[in-house]
């Protein structure tokens, strides 16, 4: 049976996978990282938690939990057609070499 300190460990480590500026890989993070790579019952417990997150743990990498969210759920990575990818919106756009731009 999963113990309340295992649900609110691996509520910890999915918060920091969740890091909009990734978290260092040392420490308590570092740790849990180890018993999510080694503990069964663990990582089904940060499972479960993603579950409930509409979140996907992927696996571990050099920058520690990868989780991926459902297309519908809060964490769902979503493209805005409005953007570009320089980052300025569609109306700040520079225009082809040669033409002329209308606003």
């Amino acid at each position: 049976m999963t113990s309340r300190a295992d649900v609110v460990a691996a509520t910890r480590l999915v918060r920091r996978a969740l890091d909009r500026e990734r978290p260092k890989v040392s420490g308590d993070y570092e740790m849990l990282l180890a018993r999510y790579r080694t503990d069964t019952a663990f990582a089904d417990t940060v499972a479960a938690v993603c579950e409930g997150l509409s979140l996907y743990p992927l696996g571990v990498g050099p920058a520690g939990l990868i989780v991926h969210g459902d297309m519908d759920g809060p964490f769902r990575v979503a493209l805005d057609s409005r953007s570009s990818c320089s980052g300025r919106p569609p109306t700040q756009r520079s225009a082809p070499a040669g033409s002329t731009r209308r606003s």
